[in-house]
């Protein structure tokens, strides 16, 4: 039978600049929202829930991450980006580390409002257990398997380039589409620093030849950035632009160290791009000039990227610091508004990922929101403006009170209602104690 909801008396948010919320109801039928009531009115056959007191949002889309990195926190501090590799390829678990490890990943986006992740499957020999922790998550996935066929650093997980098209077609046909159409796939030839021509023109083939996007690092590090200059003769968005890799359904992490001309071709191309703030700062990376980028068109989204970098998997956090980035950066107070910062929470990010009907609390689109307590005195205000405001820039992850995803309540009130939550910790704790203790890290 359909689960049908009725989600009541919260203020919900309407990306209207002038008026961003407004009090109603939302009406939820199988997967998708079917109706809002902004008036009192009596549904018959639907389970009501209170959720005064709250804030409605549709829920975040972390546009690139690593959950698989989870047992990885806190064994890589204080290294910059090219120290941090030669740690991370070395990052090996074993099947029922990698399962783990990415649930509690995702367990951690869940409970701070993350409804989407865009899982690239890197440093794993068993992406099976990392796709199959994200279906039993009830997270919305679009994972793609990393690979790489050019020797980056001393420990680059190397294969050779048939091999490496053939594992991408084999993820592809098994797992696009699945679980009803909540788990979709992508293709990630890693990054220039890491892979050849010859591996580029096969992802874009095998992306046209299944109707699937792709998703790349790209001009992350100075040094790696550099390299690839040297290695190409051009710029690595130069280099993604000849061979047909920059396009609509295309997403690129990080993109820090690019020219005028390099965002001029990614404007033209319709690519996204997804900032990493935390990582990128932690690793002293630079900072994505994405007030540039917006003001010439490009799509703009946000990522935790691995919690082996950023610490977390708590989206608010990362569009806090872009907004606060941007206005120190250009020193502009003006750079990068709450709204903005909620656009590229959201809608953005479920257009980089290339997700239909997500990202927009409306009639006919997937019922993935969050609801945020406002009854307290970090986040309330009665001006609208400033109550989003707020929302950005005092809100924490800890202050989601329900997370609803593709229809099913996943996370409300501090408990995970459709899996048992202690049992992974607890599993996983064992687990992780007996990866640190025989880490080399």
């Amino acid at each position: 039978m359909m689960l049908m909801i009725l989600f009541k008396d919260a203020l919900i948010f309407t990306f209207d600049e002038n008026k961003p919320f407004k009090s109603g109801n939302i009406l939820v039928k199988g997967d998708v929202i079917e109706h809002i009531y902004f008036e009192d009115k009596k549904i018959n056959g639907y389970k009501e829930i209170n959720c005064s007191g709250t804030v409605a949002l549709p829920g975040f889309v972390d546009a690139h991450t690593h959950l698989i990195q989870s047992f990885g926190r806190g064994l890589m501090e204080n290294m910059s980006l090219t120290q941090w590799l030669e740690h991370i390829w070395q990052y090996s678990l074993d099947p029922e580390s990698s399962y783990y490890s990415t649930l509690l990943g995702a367990i951690e986006a869940i409970r701070t409002g993350t409804t989407t992740v865009c899982e690239m499957i890197t440093e794993c020999t068993a992406p099976d257990k990392v796709v199959q922790a994200i279906k039993n998550s009830y997270l919305r996935g679009v994972v793609s398997l990393a690979v790489s066929d050019f020797q980056e650093g001393e420990h680059t997980p190397l294969v050779s380039t048939d091999k490496a098209a053939e594992r991408t077609k084999s993820f592809i046909e098994k797992y696009h589409n699945s679980s009803e159409g909540r788990i979709t796939t992508k293709i990630s030839p890693v990054g220039l620093p890491a892979v050849t021509i010859e591996l580029l023109k096969i992802s874009k083939s095998l992306a046209d030849r299944y109707n699937v996007g792709l998703h790349l690092h790209a001009c992350e590090g100075k040094i790696q950035t550099e390299r690839s200059k040297e290695r190409f003769k051009k710029s690595e968005i130069e280099v993604l632009y000849e061979n047909g890799i920059l396009q609509e359904n295309t997403q690129l992490a990080h993109v820090i160290w690019v020219t005028k001309e390099d965002m001029l071709l990614l404007s033209k191309t319709k690519t996204s791009v997804v900032q990493c703030p935390s990582s990128n700062i932690k690793l002293i990376d630079g900072i994505t000039p994405i007030s540039d980028m917006m003001d010439i068109g490009i799509n703009v989204a946000l990522g935790c990227d691995g919690a082996a970098s950023s610490s977390s998997y708590d989206m608010l956090i990362e569009g806090r610091l872009s907004s606060f980035l941007q206005k120190l950066d250009k020193q502009n107070a003006d750079a990068l508004s709450p709204m903005q910062v909620m656009k590229m929470l959201t809608i953005n990010g479920a257009k980089a990922a290339n997700l239909k009907n997500v990202g927009i609390i409306k009639p006919g689109w997937k019922a993935d929101i969050v609801f945020i307590d406002i009854d307290q005195p970090h986040i309330y205000s009665p001006n609208p403006n400033a109550l989003l405001a707020n929302i950005i820039f005092s809100a924490k992850g800890s202050d989601v009170k329900m997370t609803v995803i593709n229809g099913n309540i996943v996370y409300k009130d501090g408990e995970f209602l459709l899996f048992d939550a202690k049992e992974i910790f607890r599993r996983g704790e064992e687990l992780l104690e007996k990866t640190t203790n025989k880490s080399s890290f």
